[in-house]
C-alpha cells in the first residue's frame, strides 16, 4: 500500500475548481461558519455549524481551496477502497478505516501570531483602570492548509503536513504522503491495540497469581490455627485424663455441688469423660457426635 502511493500514476490531483462535490463536502461547504460566541486566538475561524460534520477548520479565505483538498482526499480515499467515516460526537468526527483501523484526521487553517503594539487608547485604559491590560498577541489568517492525525502523538510517526511557511512548499503536493501517513498510523493503531491486549492479559494472569498467592497464604494461617487449636486441644485432653485417672485411682474428689450439680464421683468422671472425648482432637467426628448424645 505504501510503495502503491508512490508511483506517478497514483498521485492525488486538487481541481482547480470545486464540481460535483462529494456529499460530505457539500454539506461542509453550506455549513461553515464563524464560532457563535468567537474566538480570541483564532477570530474569524469557520468550523461546520451541524453534525455530523467534516472535521476543516478555516479563515473565510481558504474556503475554496480546503474544500478542493478535502473533496480530492475523500474521493481518493473511496477510490483505493477505504471507507470515509463522519461521526456526530468526539472531539474529531473524520476518520478513514484503513487496514481495518479507523484513522482520524483533520484539515485546517494555521493562525498566525505576532507581537501586539498597544494602541493609545488601551495605553490610556491601562493607565486609567489598573485590571485592563491590552493583548500580548495579535492573531490573524496565515493561508497556512495543514492535514493532521488526530490523536497520533504516542505513535512514533509523522502526523502532520502542511503548506511551507515560504509558500514553496504547498500542501496539495503532500496528499500522496498524507495517505502513506494514515498507512503507518493504521498499522501502529493495530500494533498499540495488540501491544494493550497483551499487557491486559499479563495484569489479568498477574491478578490471578495475585488472588492464589493470597488464597494460599490465607490457607496457611488457617491450617496454622487450626494446628495450633488441636495442639492446645491435646494438651487440655491430655491433662484432663491424667486428672481423670487420678480421681479413679483416688476414689475421691472434692466437688463444689452447688456449681457442678453433681454428687458423686461416678457422675462427675462419666461427664468429664465424654466431655474430654468431645474435645479430643484424634477422636472421629461420629465419636464425638456419639459422645454429645449421651
Amino acid at each position: 500500500m505504501i510503495e502503491a502511493e508512490k508511483q506517478p500514476g497514483a498521485a492525488i490531483q486538487v481541481a482547480d475548481q470545486l464540481l460535483d462535490p462529494h456529499v460530505e463536502v457539500r454539506k461542509l461547504a453550506k455549513s461553515l461558519c464563524a464560532e457563535r460566541f468567537g474566538n480570541a486566538q483564532r477570530p474569524g475561524i469557520l468550523s461546520p455549524k451541524v453534525r455530523p460534520r467534516v472535521d476543516v477548520s478555516v479563515y473565510p479565505a481558504s474556503v475554496d481551496r480546503a474544500l478542493r483538498i478535502m473533496d480530492a482526499l475523500l474521493k481518493a480515499l473511496e477510490a483505493r477502497g477505504w471507507s470515509v467515516e463522519v461521526d456526530d460526537e468526539g472531539k474529531h468526527s473524520t476518520s478513514a478505516v484503513v487496514l481495518d483501523e479507523r484513522v482520524f484526521f483533520f484539515l485546517d487553517e494555521k493562525t498566525a501570531r505576532s507581537d501586539h503594539t498597544p494602541t493609545a487608547e488601551e495605553r490610556r485604559e491601562a493607565k486609567d483602570f489598573s485590571w485592563r491590560t491590552p493583548p500580548k498577541w495579535d492573531f490573524k489568517p496565515s493561508g497556512l492548509l495543514r492535514l493532521q492525525i488526530a490523536d497520533a502523538s504516542y505513535m512514533g510517526i509523522r502526523t502532520l503536513w502542511s503548506d511551507g511557511e515560504k509558500r514553496q512548499q504547498r500542501l496539495e503536493g503532500s496528499l500522496n504522503d498524507f495517505f502513506i501517513g494514515l498507512v503507518k498510523a493504521a498499522d501502529a493503531i493495530k500494533r498499540h491495540r495488540v501491544a494493550l491486549a497483551e499487557a491486559e492479559k499479563r495484569r489479568h494472569e498477574e491478578t490471578l497469581r495475585r488472588i492464589e498467592r493470597d488464597r494460599l497464604r490465607a490457607l496457611e494461617e488457617l491450617r496454622a490455627k487450626e494446628l495450633h487449636r488441636q495442639a492446645e486441644a491435646f494438651e487440655t485432653v491430655s491433662k484432663i485424663r491424667a486428672y481423670l485417672a487420678k480421681a479413679q485411682e483416688t476414689g475421691f474428689v472434692y466437688l463444689t455441688q452447688e456449681a457442678v450439680e453433681m454428687k458423686t464421683l461416678g457422675e462427675w468422671v462419666d461427664w468429664a469423660t465424654g466431655y474430654v472425648n468431645r474435645i479430643d482432637p484424634f477422636r472421629r467426628q461420629e465419636e464425638r457426635e456419639e459422645g454429645e448424645n449421651r
